[in-house]
């Protein structure tokens, strides 16, 4: 079944996806990219959050209530950062109002747009397109692309939030049948929610036409080499002693790798999504690896 997912209709291995979405990566400049999307990323993230909690804040007049869909929101970090961002926004909250409300919204926006061109560059970088959107077709897309993540994003935070708040009054504390159903309903959904999100992100932003079950496949294992990559990155940041070098920014440091790693996932599984394309439909008489199919990898847009 997986096999007739990612590779409709061809007998293509996953290690020459892997290889050739790699050499496609670096041949059309995504590590450069990724650092430019990660930089506005970065510039992004605590104005969201704190719009969040403003909007939250005017809403529901429950500060505790906002806070607690920030605190869902940035489980997407390393677990040794996130006390730091939730500390350095408390003491940037302030009572809600509408300016501060319109403030952090034109900073995201801002910053969520120029992440967005840049990714939708990379994206056609990824399936050789060489026509690019007009100006404003352009920033419609990436505007709608920015409401639809930021509406998948808090629909999952929230539906997470409710599974944790659920959690406890279902099940007895310690290990039980229950509590691993919990874990286990708690880690899919997280899973499929991001994968959705990335799908989108594939199917929509290319200035091409992407066959869903393509963007699902790369949505999908973009996935979960993000959560592999996540643990690892949670095992692995102990031992390097950032804080020795950093002193008290280590913190920032850390988040400004995961961000960066992050987008190289995102723009790799892009170039996956694209070559899965070709598997599924390669052009009668030739195999994926055909020498034309080979300089359209390495060539790049014109």
């Amino acid at each position: 079944m997986l096999k007739r997912l990612f590779f409709p209709r061809s007998e293509s291995g996953f290690l020459t996806l892997v290889r050739l979405s790699l050499r496609s990566f670096f041949t059309t400049g995504g590590p450069t990219t990724s650092a430019a999307i990660s930089y506005f990323t970065l510039i992004s993230l605590f104005p969201a959050f704190l719009l969040v909690v403003a909007v939250g804040d005017m809403l529901v007049r429950t500060h505790e209530r906002s806070r607690e869909v920030v605190q869902q929101a940035v489980a997407i970090f390393p677990a040794t950062t996130r006390h730091f961002i939730l500390d350095n926004l408390d003491t940037m909250i302030a009572p809600p109002s509408w300016e501060s409300i319109i403030t952090y919204a034109s900073i995201f926006l801002w910053a969520a747009m120029w992440s967005f061109h840049l990714l939708e560059e990379a994206l056609d970088k990824a399936w050789n397109v060489e026509a690019s959107r007009s100006f404003w077709t352009r920033k419609l897309t990436n505007l709608w692309i920015i409401l639809v993540s930021t509406v998948l994003f808090l629909g999952s935070t929230t539906l997470l939030a409710t599974i944790r708040f659920l959690r406890p009054r279902i099940v007895d504390e310690g290990w039980s049948v229950g509590e691993l159903s919990f874990q286990i309903l708690l880690g899919l959904s997280a899973y499929l929610l991001m994968a959705l999100m990335v799908t989108l992100i594939y199917k929509i932003l290319p200035n091409t036409s992407v066959c869903f079950t393509e963007a699902l496949s790369g949505g999908l294992i973009a996935t979960l080499i993000w959560q592999l990559a996540n643990t690892i990155f949670v095992w692995t940041v102990p031992l390097f002693h950032y804080e020795v070098v950093y002193g008290s920014i280590w913190a920032i440091v850390v988040i400004v790798v995961w961000v960066y790693v992050s987008c190289w996932i995102i723009l790799l599984g892009a170039h996956m999504t694209y070559h899965i394309h070709r598997f599924a439909g390669p052009p009668a008489g030739k195999s994926p690896e055909s020498p034309s199919a080979a300089k359209a990898d390495t060539a790049g847009p014109a």
